[in-house]
């Protein structure tokens, strides 16, 4: 799912098999982030090899996280990322926020919730 802009919206993805709901904008709701100055367009998808997350003392390769998380495979294909416009990790859903990127407060806001099995 790709979000072109901030104009509101909703929209549905499938990340490994599992249906998720995503909405953006003020009233995203609660569960969410928010982005400072989002480069868009934001997307949500499945992990790559080699993505990267950005912590206060540097990054993080996702699979590592995943292995500190003790996220099995398939956890691992199901879990949505949120990447900006440069690839850069924002969101690892249920599991890590990137440095800078809040739950709450001035910003971008996007929801992502489960939608159930396909």
């Amino acid at each position: 799912l790709v979000v072109t802009g901030p104009e509101p919206g909703r929209g549905r993805a499938s990340v490994g098999g599992r249906s998720v709901e995503v909405s953006w904008g003020p009233d995203a709701g609660a569960g969410g982030i928010t982005v400072p100055g989002p480069s868009f367009p934001l997307t949500v998808r499945g992990w790559r090899p080699g993505d990267r997350i950005r912590f206060g003392y540097g990054t993080k390769k996702l699979t590592k996280l995943f292995a500190e998380r003790k996220l099995d495979r398939r956890r691992r294909r199901q879990t949505p990322v949120v990447v900006d416009a440069e690839g850069r990790v924002l969101w690892v859903v249920g599991v890590a926020r990137a440095e800078g990127v809040g739950e709450d407060g001035v910003g971008f806001e996007i929801t992502v919730a489960d939608a159930g099995q396909r």
